[in-house]
């Protein structure tokens, strides 16, 4: 059996490739590794791992907002909230990988994506915005300038 709650139930954690990308830019899709832990205690801005309800998707996202007797979450490359409840939750983000590199989540690097990457929507466009910018350029310069085909 593979699913991640036997796995960190058997194990103490769950490994797993990332699929998708609504954790972009800090985690990339069939690139980034995660590891999921027990979540025992849940604060704001924690990356949870948790089953949607309806479709039973596993979904990595970032806690926003705790709400009551649920959670507000949104991927760190979304800006669609959704409300989950405790039942819903598999385990928490205890460490990850980033170009082949472990990351520590208590770096000054993180913790200064996590502060940029959770700010308010208006200043959340501008930073994306910022950091997308370079490579738009440069895809529309290699666009125009691009190389010849080997007929010319």
């Amino acid at each position: 059996m593979n699913k991640p709650e036997y796995l960190i139930e058997k194990n103490g954690f769950y490994a797993a490739a990332i699929h998708g990308v609504s954790m972009y830019p800090m985690l990339k899709n069939h690139r980034d590794t995660v590891f999921i832990e027990a979540a025992d205690k849940l604060k704001k801005k924690d990356v949870v791992l948790y089953r949607r309800a309806g479709n039973n998707q596993l979904v990595l996202h970032r806690l926003i907002k705790i709400a009551g007797d649920g959670f507000i979450m949104c991927g760190d490359n979304e800006f669609t909230k959704e409300k989950i409840s405790r039942g819903q939750i598999i385990g928490i983000m205890s460490g990850f990988t980033h170009n082949g590199k472990k990351r520590s989540q208590k770096g000054i690097g993180y913790k200064l994506y996590v502060f940029l990457w959770t700010t308010p929507k208006p200043i959340k466009h501008a930073v994306i915005f910022i950091y997308m910018l370079p490579r738009r350029l440069y895809g529309k310069v290699r666009k125009c300038f691009g190389k010849k085909s080997k007929k010319d």
